[in-house]
């Protein structure tokens, strides 16, 4: 698995320009810059990059965007954004949807947690974070910046079947890159290990409810953004994983991502 040294990250220049702003204002809210960063996967990777820096003496340790806003404070995040916010790309062609995606797969893999007594917090981060993998595809494959640019071609980058044809084509998949890649940003492990087994839960050595719960969150938004039927859905549903942690079909296929806008993630 080649990982590029460089790569472009698309953010959302809304969420961008509104952390910015935040950052600016003489009294930042510490729950808005939890919402902002905690709304982008780019930004709230480079957020966690830096928490996890050696300088604080926490390296490996910070897992969510509120410990990370926490522990760097406004002063630091003004400092760094000077440097670093300004110049993060904002949009790289077949990827438009990362944003939306990413956060819609956190906020139902926390409530589903949530409702498990498990990690929501650890889910919510890692749900958000999950789709970078595709990033490296698109930077280090022509094979896929080829057939993502085929109009005919029906399986996009939220397929619920393209872990499958990645596996074949390339025998590593987008969530194994993306644990590669944001380990060695010095993500912690907890975050990084949930997204390298994320496709397959039950072929873990030692069974991680949080995992199945993070595959089953994932799954249900890329059926949403592939635009599945309801019978498709049900057809492919992957029954053994939420029989695994004990969730009902219907309950999770009829589980909405909630808003948390106002919450603090």
């Amino acid at each position: 698995m080649h990982l590029p040294e460089k790569l472009s990250l698309p953010c959302q220049p809304r969420v961008v320009a509104l952390l910015m702003n935040e950052l600016r204002s003489t009294n930042p809210s510490l729950r808005r810059l939890n919402q902002l960063f905690g709304s982008d996967p780019v930004l709230a990777a480079w957020l966690l990059e830096q928490a996890n820096a050696g300088i604080y003496q926490l390296s490996g340790m910070v897992q969510t965007i509120p410990q990370a806003v926490a522990l760097l404070g406004v002063a630091q995040l003004r400092n760094l954004q000077k440097r670093a916010l300004g110049h993060i790309a904002q949009r790289i062609p077949g990827l438009e949807q990362l944003g939306p995606f990413s956060c819609d797969c956190a906020r139902l893999a926390r409530s589903f947690a949530s409702a498990l007594s498990l990690d929501g917090g650890l889910a919510y981060t890692a749900g958000l974070l999950h789709g970078l993998g595709q990033i490296v595809f698109l930077q280090t494959q022509p094979q896929v910046q080829a057939v993502t640019k085929m109009e005919s071609w029906a399986m996009g980058p939220w397929d619920p079947l393209r872990a499958q044809w990645e596996r074949k084509h390339f025998g590593y998949t987008a969530t194994q890159a993306c644990a590669k890649l944001l380990a060695q940003w010095g993500i912690p492990a907890p975050v990084t290990q949930l997204i390298d087994a994320l496709e397959q839960p039950l072929e873990m050595a030692d069974f991680d409810p949080l995992v199945a719960v993070l595959h089953l969150a994932v799954w249900v938004q890329r059926g949403h953004y592939s635009k599945w039927t309801d019978r498709e859905m049900v057809r492919n549903f992957p029954i053994e994983v939420a029989l695994a942690i004990g969730l009902d079909m219907d309950v999770v296929l009829q589980q909405e991502a909630p808003d948390w806008s106002q919450s603090v993630y």
